[in-house]
């Protein structure tokens, strides 16, 4: 799979997380459930799978943050839709919000040094 440079636009991150969160708000409110942590289950996961497979093929350092925070956050969500765990309404989308931020911070800094790269391909 190739790199998608859409997806590493700052506006479709954040039009994408304004429309999963209009999507979940809705569902939840039309479901009187939290049906709407499915829907941020699928947006963790295809996310942090996305940097996955970036990560092997780009190096780049907002992937080697973001990855393992997506996927966490993915694994946290799961943990509370299975009920297997739930230690918090909020964590899964701070976990998600901080790698997000943290991981582009240190591609945006360190790209005019080290050209964003990690590691060598």
């Amino acid at each position: 799979m190739r790199r998608t440079a859409l997806l590493h636009t700052l506006c479709f991150g954040i039009v994408s997380v304004l429309v999963v969160l209009g999507l979940t708000s809705g569902l939840d409110q039309v479901t009187h459930t939290v049906a709407g942590d499915t829907v941020w289950l699928m947006y963790f996961g295809l996310y942090g799978l996305y940097y996955l497979q970036n990560y092997r093929g780009c190096r780049e350092y907002h992937c080697m943050i973001t990855d393992p925070g997506f996927i966490l956050a993915a694994t946290r969500i799961l943990l509370r839709v299975t009920r297997f765990f739930d230690h918090g309404f909020g964590i899964p989308y701070i976990v998600f919000g901080l790698a997000a931020v943290i991981g582009h911070g240190l591609e945006w800094r360190y790209r005019k040094h080290a050209r964003s790269r990690f590691r060598a391909a």
